[in-house]
């Protein structure tokens, strides 16, 4: 028997996945946890199974765990609790009367689940161009009125916050940056750093800045969005599918005056796909199905 998490524990292509209601999840962490990152920590753990499986699931029911424990002289531990998801698992009839005496399991609150997105808005100009960091609070107002971000748990939050670099980043170095900024947020997520704030400047460390840029090669403008996963999801489908908003971000960061061109947002690990298109264009290669999603937008005069 492999044991995946407390109450889960896989044999053969067999995974007995057990979920602790509230009042038995206390007896068994404690407060060592929060109720709502176990559901989270627990779905992870299930989807993180190596197929095939067969994953059944069901609610832990401790009236009969302690009877079994009576029956088999054994005592209360990580080990008896998922030989018995096993067993009951392997057991249709006791599984049939467990899920009718408790017909609604708990489910992980990923929509609260936090989340970080990462996104470059490539620029091209031909003039020096300076982030503008007044207009940072304008920013947060091109989306919808939702909640600045408030850390619940470990692994929870509701609303929002927008993170902007305050740089531009090169493309050699984006793979890097994307790294450094998921650690650099996460800490200050884990510090209650952002906690009821909408907007943020992130400083982009010198060795990601771009330098030793040719007229038409693109710099890249950080963006991030850290939050609840369904907010996050909205704001980063607004920034990435509705030009418009792009439009918005880039004439607050740089005014109208400035002659940029500029792309949509490209989420973090489309960036590999961006440089394949700007080879091609560069090299006036006729475009492939996938690299026409990157049309250049407006430009802004």
């Amino acid at each position: 028997m492999e044991i995946i998490y407390d109450g889960i524990a896989k044999i053969n292509h067999l995974v007995a996945a057990t979920v602790y209601f509230p009042r038995d999840f206390s007896k068994v962490f404690g407060s060592k946890i929060d109720y709502g990152d176990y559901l989270i920590y627990r779905f992870r753990k299930l989807v993180e199974v190596e197929p095939p499986a067969n994953i059944i699931e069901f609610p832990f029911d401790y009236d009969l765990y302690d009877d079994w424990l009576k029956q088999s002289r054994g005592v209360d531990s990580e080990e008896n609790r998922c030989l018995w998801a096993v067993e009951v698992a392997k057991n249709k009839e006791v599984l049939e009367y467990i899920k009718l005496k408790h017909p609604v399991m708990p489910r992980e609150p990923s929509h609260e689940e936090t989340t970080l997105f990462i996104g470059y808005v490539p620029v091209t100009t031909h003039t020096e161009v300076k982030i503008l960091p007044e207009i940072f609070d304008k920013i947060i107002n091109l989306f919808p009125p939702l909640p600045a971000f408030k850390r619940l748990s470990l692994l929870r939050s509701s609303g929002v916050v927008l993170l902007v670099g305050d740089s531009f980043a090169g493309m050699e170095g984006i793979q890097n940056l994307t790294e450094y900024l998921m650690d650099y947020v996460n800490r200050h997520v884990r510090i209650g750093a952002y906690d009821g704030k909408k907007v943020e400047v992130v400083k982009i460390p010198f060795r990601f800045k771009a330098r030793n840029k040719t007229p038409d090669s693109p710099v890249f403008l950080p963006i991030l969005i850290c939050g609840a996963s369904h907010d996050v999801q909205y704001c980063r489908e607004l920034l990435v599918y509705i030009p418009d908003v792009c439009s918005c971000l880039i004439n607050y960061l740089f005014g109208i005056t400035k002659p940029i061109d500029y792309y949509p947002m490209i989420p973090w690990d489309e960036i590999d796909s961006f440089r394949q298109y700007c080879y091609i264009r560069s090299n006036n290669v006729v475009l492939t199905k996938r690299s026409r999603k990157f049309k250049l937008l407006t430009r802004i005069k």
